[in-house]
């Protein structure tokens, strides 16, 4: 018993290890490209907004030129956020329980807003059984997804779930793009590698279903 027992300890302390290395290794990488994706994204959709802003001042209520201030002033101060978080990493707080879930929401929403389109999100059971680590993986691989959904399937409608089952956490992202062909992934499509590092360091097994003109569904299936 005692032996199964050490031998479970030292399993778990070595994929706390690799996790935490990976972490480290990719760590410059993950800051370039979510200072790329994101941010940069989000700030020329500032820019624009305030252009198109400043063009229509004449013609505005001032009522409805203080509401879009407001929405801009938010945007910038998410921008911001993060920004500290590329740089930083995520803290989640132990203390909120729906912090994951509001955090994705938050994500999900200003996606939708600056590309104009459909994403719904669906979290129907708590997942605060991860750890900080698992969860700070699982959130980029969700957001990974979607972005591959945006950038590269031109998807126009994009469902996401999260699920907790039996002794593990699925994440499934599906979307209505152009799909593609699985075993002929473009060199540069370095996130779809890295989801695969990602789980499996977390023990975890991830699985894409897309096809030519028939949509993309990553599903991401981890250990609690």
């Amino acid at each position: 018993f005692y032996l199964h027992l050490v031998e479970i300890i030292i399993h778990e302390l070595d994929m706390q290890s690799m996790m935490e290395a990976y972490i480290v290794s990719e760590e410059q990488h993950r800051i370039a490209s979510q200072i790329h994706d994101t941010v940069i994204q989000k700030l020329f959709y500032a820019v624009c907004s305030i252009s198109s802003l400043g063009k229509d001042t004449d013609n505005l209520p001032a009522e409805e030129i203080k509401a879009r201030l407001k929405e801009l002033a938010e945007l910038i101060e998410s921008t911001m956020k993060t920004l500290r978080e590329a740089i930083y990493g995520i803290e989640w707080d132990i203390g909120h329980e729906n912090k994951f879930e509001n955090k994705l929401s938050t994500y999900i929403n200003e996606v939708s807003d600056i590309n104009d389109i459909d994403i719904s999100f669906k979290l129907d059971e708590d997942i605060s059984v991860l750890s900080s680590n698992k969860k700070t993986l699982l959130y980029r691989i969700i957001c990974e997804s979607i972005n591959n959904s945006v950038r590269h399937s031109c998807a126009t409608d994009i469902n996401v779930s999260v699920t907790k089952g039996e002794g593990f956490i699925t994440a499934v992202v599906k979307d209505n793009g152009k799909g593609f062909e699985k075993n002929n992934i473009p060199e540069d499509r370095q996130g779809i590698k890295n989801m695969h590092i990602v789980t499996g360091i977390l023990k975890g097994t991830l699985i894409i279903n897309s096809e030519i003109n028939m949509g993309t569904e990553i599903v991401c299936k981890i250990p609690v």
